[in-house]
């Protein structure tokens, strides 16, 4: 804020950049549902999830995390982490080459809710908070775990 109570022209464009982040991780979301066949969307965090964005947050604000070469730390952008590795931050086009990388693998049966292994596969599901996107997979017992706390 400046002297006489109004917002500087950087935090206005700074709140705008935010907001156009907000609304380009919304248009993924649609996105990503249409493409990932099954794929849930959640835009309220089952509990984990929450601390995912948390950690994810985290770690770009102490530098902790690590960046994708896209990401740019001056201008608010669309953010995307897998649940069990939210220190690494990437944008969308590499989050795409990551999903494609760990399908059919282990990692991509596990469950990020209880880290057990599914042979049959996990729920795919999408979180957004703001302009960060959080995918993660649970198993059935999660899911419906989930699902039943929520609902509570």
């Amino acid at each position: 804020m400046s002297a006489d109570g109004t917002a500087s022209a950087r935090a206005v464009s700074l709140a705008d950049q935010i907001r156009a982040a907000s609304e380009h991780a919304e248009r993924t979301l649609q996105a990503l549902a249409r493409d990932i066949p099954g794929v849930e969307l959640q835009r309220k965090g089952f509990d984990f999830l929450d601390g995912i964005a948390v950690q994810a947050v985290e770690a770009v604000r102490t530098r902790r995390a690590v960046l994708c070469p896209h990401i740019d730390r001056r201008r608010p952008s669309v953010l995307h982490v897998f649940a069990h590795d939210p220190e690494s931050v990437r944008c969308v086009p590499c989050s795409e080459v990551q999903g494609l990388a760990v399908r059919g693998t282990v990692e991509d049966r596990t469950c990020d809710g209880c880290g057990g292994v599914d042979p049959d596969g996990v729920y795919p599901g999408v979180f957004s908070t703001g302009p960060l996107l959080v995918s993660f997979g649970l198993c059935d017992d999660c899911r419906q775990s989930e699902w039943q706390q929520r609902s509570a």
